[in-house]
């Protein structure tokens, strides 16, 4: 994999810890130099200098006699924000809509801060969880908990929650426009079918920004997928 283009030595480092505590959550130990460069694209003369910085910053630590040696510390990767837990989303057939209540903080979720955008807040994300399958080529199930970014923009792919005005129901699908000017859902699943909506009939309620599977009681995380 080359060296990714236009990114700040801050936005390197970020995705470099992201990559570590993302693969410590999975495999309860950490990265090789080599798996670094290979999921993150960033070349090992400046990974070193990377690993230096976060070592600085107090987010990883050098455990010595290992390859395998570049762990999250424990004060870093512990370090969550609790999300209002909004209820659910349909990955099959389209649900009413539940208008998230988000003054209502009793129930909620611990998600890791190293998942969620920067800035991010009770005002700016809340999670859902999904019912339905139409969503599993890029790894969201029945039953998962993803994390969403309020924003109502989108660009082509992106996994969104919509609202289809004219049904009053939401859905989460992968948005496409037409050459037509319309919109078309697509899930990202063989079993199910997408379908073509008018521009002025959706609205983006939020982009899916991590996904969270409980497994056997221990979460599972993992940043979105395309």
């Amino acid at each position: 994999m080359g060296q990714r283009k236009n990114k700040t030595f801050k936005e390197r480092c970020e995705e470099v810890y992201k990559f570590i505590v993302d693969f410590y959550y999975n495999n309860h130990f950490g990265p090789t130099y080599s798996e670094m460069i290979d999921g993150t694209g960033v070349l090992r003369g400046n990974l070193a200098l990377v690993i230096k910085q976060l070592i600085a910053d107090g987010k990883v630590e050098r455990r010595s006699n290992t390859i395998r040696g570049i762990w999250p510390t424990l004060a870093a990767y512990q370090d969550s924000l609790p999300l209002h837990l909004s209820g659910e989303i349909a990955a099959d057939n389209l649900y009413p809509m539940d208008i998230p209540d988000q003054l209502d903080v009793d129930n909620t979720l611990e998600v890791p801060r190293y998942l969620l955008p920067a800035g991010a807040s009770h005002a700016t994300c809340y999670v859902l969880k999904v019912v339905g399958s139409s969503m599993s080529k890029v790894n969201i199930l029945n039953g998962d908990f993803i994390v969403l970014q309020i924003k109502e923009n989108y660009k082509p792919e992106d996994i969104v929650a919509v609202l289809l005005l004219d049904e009053n129901a939401v859905t989460l699908k992968s948005l496409l426009p037409t050459k037509r000017g319309n919109v078309k859902l697509n899930p990202k699943s063989h079993e199910h079918h997408p379908r073509i909506e008018k521009a002025e009939n959706i609205k983006v309620l939020g982009h899916v920004v991590a996904v969270m599977r409980n497994m056997t009681g221990n979460f599972k995380f993992g940043a979105a997928q395309k």
